[in-house]
């Protein structure tokens, strides 16, 4: 529930022009100092979201995996961070647009772990999967990777030092993570399609 409501606030944030560069011309505000509302909300209640889903990560050994720990305590510093210096949210709702992934990946384990993975639903599940993974995770890093560069500036100009390579670094790294999971899913969609040719 979680993944769907925060990837839904973070679109309606980001496309309805909130953190645009428009409206940072019309007050004055830099894109990134920006908060609005909303974006208090979600920062907040994913704040919240990956405290407890990491203390189910390193407490369930049937979860735990080092990347997910990695994952998460990286989006844990963002959101602390975002709410630290009060700004930088328009970094935080471009990565967290990508939990529009999780339903995917939830079902995914669900399936697997009910002993379904050989049903055709887990088979359609996981190929959706792939390819939102690598819509959200992957291509949709593009437009984040260019808003850091063009205000790139404001982000010397503005945040702390802490903030700025926590804010900076935390995307690239999971960028990176992210594409070795997609890799990792496309060679099992890949294993999939020529079973079924």
């Amino acid at each position: 529930m979680h993944a769907l409501v925060v990837s839904a606030l973070c679109l309606h944030q980001l496309f309805t022009g909130a953190f645009s560069d428009a409206a940072s011309a019309a007050d004055g505000v830099p894109a990134v100092l920006r908060t609005t509302p909303v974006s208090w909300v979600v920062v907040g209640l994913t704040l919240g979201y990956y405290s407890a889903d990491i203390l189910m990560v390193l407490t369930q050994k049937a979860l735990f995996s080092a990347m997910i720990a990695v994952h998460h305590a990286m989006a844990l510093a963002s959101m602390a961070t975002a709410i630290d210096i009060r700004a930088a949210h328009a970094y935080v709702l471009f990565g967290l647009f990508t939990e529009v992934t999780t339903p995917f990946v939830n079902l995914r384990w669900r399936l697997h772990e009910a002993g379904q993975a050989h049903r055709r639903i887990y088979v359609a599940n996981g190929l959706a999967m792939t390819a939102v993974w690598g819509a959200a995770r992957v291509v949709a890093f593009g437009p984040l990777f260019r808003h850091v560069y063009v205000h790139f500036g404001d982000s010397v100009a503005y945040l702390p030092t802490y903030a700025l390579l926590v804010m900076l670094g935390v995307p690239a790294l999971l960028f990176v993570l992210n594409v070795v999971w997609f890799q990792k899913m496309v060679a099992g969609a890949a294993k999939i399609c020529l079973l079924y040719t």
